[in-house]
Order: structure tokens, then C-alpha cells, then sequence
């Protein structure tokens, strides 16, 4: 049998690539230019539900959590985290702003599921 990668590493490696570049742009006080995200008939958007599953599963990776963005992160047959949360950090301020506090809403689509984290100084 011929030892093969699952389809997930290579979309995992630019994930990891893409999320490099912005942590180094981001370094470099620039923003992380935005990119379009085309409408479609098949959305379901809602409001946070703080305790509301949210899978995310694709055919070998998969985000296993809430709707704040908590989760449990897998890349078959890896667990790559678990309790995973974001934070994001804000120069005027002297503790990272929790991003499970933050998250507005959700929008779930069949190719990108969307959380909107927003703040007095950001959205994301």
C-alpha cells in the first residue's frame, strides 16, 4: 500500500502559509487586504448562540465547536488543538480582547462557514 497524504495537508499547508504572511504584514503595521465573498441563495445567517454546536467538516479536516469560534480543530488524523480560542490583540488596550466576547454572528453556507467578531476599535 502507497503511503499517501490525505487531500487536507496541502490546503492546511496554505492555511498555515496565508496565516504566516498576515501575522508578518500584520507586524509591519499594514492590514490584511480584504478579499470578496460573492452572494448566495443557500446562507444561513443568525446571531450567536454562545452554547450552539458549530461543526465545520470537511473530507479531512474539521472545526468541531461554538458559534463563538471555540473549538477542537482536526486535519485527519491529527487533533491539531484542542479548547482552541481566539484573542485578538489591541495596542491600547492591556489584555487581549477574548474573541469568544466579541463574536456578533454567524453565516453558514455549504463552501465557507463566516463568524463576524466585532468591537469598538475592529471587526473581523
Amino acid at each position: 500500500m502507497k503511503n499517501q497524504m490525505p487531500g487536507g495537508y496541502p490546503a492546511l499547508l496554505c492555511l498555515f502559509l496565508l496565516i504566516g504572511t498576515a501575522g508578518e504584514t500584520a507586524a509591519q503595521g499594514q492590514a490584511v487586504s480584504k478579499f470578496a465573498i460573492t452572494d448566495s441563495p443557500l446562507t444561513l445567517s443568525a446571531d450567536i448562540r454562545p452554547q450552539q454546536y458549530l461543526g465545520v467538516v470537511g473530507r479531512a479536516a474539521a472545526w468541531l465547536g461554538r458559534e463563538t469560534g471555540e473549538a477542537e480543530l482536526w486535519v485527519h488524523p491529527l487533533k491539531l488543538a484542542s479548547d482552541f480560542q481566539l484573542s485578538f490583540k489591541i495596542p491600547d488596550y492591556v489584555d487581549p480582547v477574548r474573541g469568544a466576547d466579541v463574536a456578533r454572528s454567524v453565516d453558514v453556507r455549504p463552501e465557507i462557514t463566516t463568524i463576524t467578531y466585532s468591537h469598538a476599535t475592529f471587526t473581523v
